[in-house]
């Protein structure tokens, strides 16, 4: 995924699959604990959350709330932000990908949302709690303390949302929810994007749909990476558990 393109490319067995346009965060890229910031640099795929659920299900501390996003009153949203272009991305079965890398926002995903080297690890199925390696670190589902655990409450993209029922916590992102489907991001460089102030699963980083589709291309998250509905519901069923994500300015 490149951020300065808002796109991100899928690769398997070093071959294109498909490109994607993408939102990642309004802040400026960041793998540091509460900065709002989508973090860089080389993930995996720990979880995969939402299958079977339909096109535009709204979900909270990574379950489904049984309503559609069109069912929410929410804020109007921000108009503004980048633009559209190339980049690179998600590479599976194989991955032996070229340069290429994936951009993950966190949904206010550091929020709510909050990938080694090597092929696919293919264990878990579906909505699989399974991490790759040593990631097993925190368990899904959630109490609503999601996304660098700091300011409880909500579900929604980036660090420490605090807002409601699947809604950013950060008034200024205009009521963003996490829908569809959940790819939840962890990294695989120490130092850099796992451990200590910059652990990317701990910030909750995911990629996920949103109820913005409209502002899709432009930076408009907390932190996630944001795909059309139907495109992260495509996303979600070609991936496994396991599965990189580079992500590059």
């Amino acid at each position: 995924m490149r951020i300065s393109t808002q796109t991100m490319h899928f690769f398997r067995d070093g071959s294109l699959v498909r490109a994607y346009a993408v939102s990642t965060s309004r802040r400026p890229p960041s793998n540091l604990k509460n900065s709002l910031g989508t973090p860089r640099g080389l993930h995996v795929i720990t979880e995969r959350i939402g299958a079977g659920q339909p096109p535009g299900m709204v979900f909270k501390s990574r379950i489904p709330t049984g309503r559609h996003f069109d069912e929410y009153a929410l804020p109007p949203d921000d108009d503004s932000g980048g633009g559209d272009g190339d980049g690179d991305g998600i590479r599976s079965e194989g991955n032996s990908a070229n340069n290429g890398a994936a951009t993950l926002d966190r949904d206010r995903c550091e929020d709510d949302c909050s990938e080694g080297s090597g092929g696919r690890n293919r264990a878990g199925g579906d909505d699989e709690g399974n991490r790759n390696g040593d990631h097993d670190r925190k368990g899904s589902g959630g109490d609503g303390s999601d996304c660098d655990e700091g300011n409880g409450g909500g579900d929604g993209d980036g660090d420490n949302s605090s807002g409601g029922e699947g809604v950013s916590g950060d008034d200024r992102d205009g009521g963003a929810l996490i829908t569809s489907r959940i790819l939840w991001l962890g990294g695989l460089e120490n130092g850099v994007n796992r451990g200590g102030e910059v652990d990317t699963h701990d910030r909750y980083i995911y990629i996920h749909g949103t109820n913005r589709e409209h502002l899709i291309g432009r930076p408009q998250s907390s932190g996630c990476v944001l795909l059309r509905n139907l495109d992260i519901i495509g996303l979600y069923e070609e991936v496994r558990a396991g599965d990189m994500v580079m992500i590059v300015d």
